[in-house]
């Protein structure tokens, strides 16, 4: 290929030179050095040129709206380059477009780069011996432009959760709303204010990792609003706990407190260990849920207060477990309203009572022992029901082993054993009043001592005894029973009193018409049936073919008998056997 060349050169010491040169490309790199050499000869300075190395750009990226402008500025290595000439170019002028001058114009919303490169992109340099090609790429630069919609600041931002409660190993996604919902920027940072129990990703999935409280925070990037979220994390429906110490027992009462309600959980005893009594409820106000505690091992009273406290709708089941107070203690070692008890589980050696029931609750015996508690062994406050299945109740003082207390409830005894407790007042078996129903079908009532009723003291209750046993109680007034009593059936024997060694029956003081009615329908009585009340009382007390054994009545005592046995001493120290019938006595104007 053939180039024509004309050169003109001015400035010369013989004028102006004009030359025409037909070459072929091979020649051309000689060719641009005859006319270098020209033109230093012709030189009247002698001028040096400096080539260009580099050139860049102000800006690398710009975000412009539509109809917005930008002037770019190249930058060019060296500063005192001789030849600074450019040319601008867009990728796409569509979207953007660029003057000679480096004004870029935003058209449309997109993408487009805008490159500038240096006229001397060829050249790299010039001198009286040779030319040399350009081989740098840094002659040019480039600049992304995006073109965007009109900006719609962000005003705020909301989630769709301000609470979340999950199980662990549970996740869930939190959905963010910008307002208003075309904001331009909708772009957001998620936090956890505490990864070892919470995580979120950049999307506002959040993942439950372990058992605790977290804070999601959301971020807009356009204006930093937030929004917030607490995540409780729980542990799942039925999961047990493994307990050796006071720190991991806080740990899964802590967990059962944040799960919410309607669950069940174990919490496993594997060691011994102390810990500070609770005065307020131990598991919180979670509603619904079942505790069960078990295990050989003991947990023992550190401080005053309650090893348990939980309410009405919260079910305790203790099993195998030994619960130890102190004598110092104020306080019912377990106290609550819904109590199971199973095994050889046992609540002992308190200064207050060993278990108190309120709250319309319930107490469901099926084994263990209740024993050496200082102020009483159960004490059944506002309480509903106690059922005694088995166990042992024994060796508590001052009120004895069961006291009902401002209670309409049933007390039933199925089996089990109150023995060897003492009251410094009424009932050291068991004390019964205010309207409660106390049915005796089984079990053993014994050794135990009071003022009144050293076996059962019934003040304003009912008490009904259809079969186990009553004996070897003592008391100065109803070593048996005192009170009103209805024997359908079981054995009172052994006991001791100052009067009434069997059964002492007798009017409330506070109200004298309302008699304490003695009525025997089988069963067997050993010792004395004393009244200590007027003839209202004595025409009360009726014996319904009941079979009594070595049997004294005392203080004109009237009562129907109607068959059955009845054996007393002679006074030759024989017994006389006879079987009759006593027609009733009344009063006048009395009826039966």
């Amino acid at each position: 290929m053939f180039y024509k060349i004309l050169l003109s050169l001015r400035n010369c010491q013989s004028g102006r030179l004009i030359l025409r040169f037909i070459c072929h490309l091979s020649q051309l790199t000689y060719l641009i050095s005859l006319v270098a050499c020209l033109l230093i000869s012709c030189s009247d300075n002698k001028t040096k040129v400096i080539p260009l190395t580099g050139v860049s750009l102000d800006k690398t990226t710009l975000t412009l709206l539509p109809g917005e402008q930008y002037i770019l500025t190249p930058i060019f290595s060296p500063e005192n380059a001789t030849n600074k000439d450019v040319i601008w170019s867009s990728s796409d002028e569509s979207i953007a477009i660029v003057s000679d001058e480096g004004v870029v114009t935003a058209i449309s919303i997109g993408s487009a780069t805008i490159s500038v490169t240096s006229r001397d992109a060829f050249m790299q340099s010039v001198s009286v011996l040779s030319f040399v090609p350009n081989e740098n790429n840094d002659l040019s630069a480039t600049c992304e432009v995006t073109v965007i919609p009109e900006h719609i600041p962000v005003t705020g931002v909301s989630l769709n959760h301000t609470s979340l409660t999950l199980e662990i190993g549970t996740s869930e996604t939190l959905i963010a709303t910008i307002e208003p919902e075309n904001a331009t920027n909708q772009n957001l940072i998620w936090a956890s204010s505490d990864e070892s129990v919470t995580t979120v990703s950049d999307e506002g999935l959040i993942t439950a990792i372990s058992e605790g409280k977290a804070i999601i925070t959301v971020t807009t990037k356009d204006g930093e609003f937030t929004a917030k979220c607490t995540t409780h994390i729980v542990y799942p429906d039925e999961h047990i706990f493994t307990v050796s110490n006071a720190e991991e027992w806080d740990k899964a009462v802590n967990g059962i407190r944040l799960s919410g309600n309607g669950k069940s959980y174990t919490i496993s005893v594997t060691d011994d260990f102390a810990i500070h009594g609770y005065l307020e409820q131990t598991f919180g106000d979670v509603r619904h849920i079942t505790v069960t505690i078990k295990g050989n091992h003991t947990i023992s009273l550190l401080s005053e207060g309650s090893l348990l406290r939980f309410e009405f709708t919260q079910h305790i089941i203790i099993e195998d477990i030994a619960f130890l107070g102190n004598d110092d203690n104020p306080h019912p070692l377990i106290i609550g309203s819904r109590l199971c008890m199973y095994g050889n589980a046992s609540i002992t050696n308190n200064g207050d009572w060993g278990v108190c029931i309120d709250n319309n609750g319930e107490f469901n015996m099926f084994g263990g022992t209740i024993s050496k508690n200082r102020n009483g062994g159960v004490l059944l406050r506002r309480a509903l029901n106690f059922n005694m299945h088995d166990g042992l109740i024994s060796e508590n003082t001052t009120n004895g082993g069961v006291r009902v207390y401002r209670s309409s409830l049933n007390v039933n005894m199925y089996g089990g054993s109150i023995i060897g407790n003492t009251s410094d007042s009424t009932g050291g078996g068991v004390s019964v009043g205010d309207n409660t129903f106390f049915y005796m079908h089984d079990g053993i009532i014994a050794d135990n001592t009071a003022g009144e009723g050293g076996g059962v003291f019934n003040y304003s209750g009912r008490f009904y005894m259809y079969g186990g046993t009553i004996a070897d109680n003592s008391a100065g007034f109803g070593g048996g029973v005192c009170g009103a009593f209805y024997m359908h059936g079981g054995v009172i024997s052994g006991n001791t009193a100052g009067r009434g060694g069997g059964v002492f029956a007798y009017t409330i003081i506070d109200h004298p018409n309302d008699y304490q009615t003695v009525v025997l329908g089988g069963g067997i009585i050993y010792g004395s049936m004393e009244s200590g009340a007027s003839e209202h009382l004595a025409n009360k007390s009726t014996i319904y073919g009941a079979a009594l054994a070595r049997y004294s009545i005392y203080d004109k005592v009237t009562y129907q008998w109607s068959g059955g046995r009845n054996v007393l001493p002679h006074n030759d120290g024989h017994d006389f056997y006879t079987d009759y019938t006593i027609e009733p006595r009344y009063k006048k104007g009395e009826t039966e």
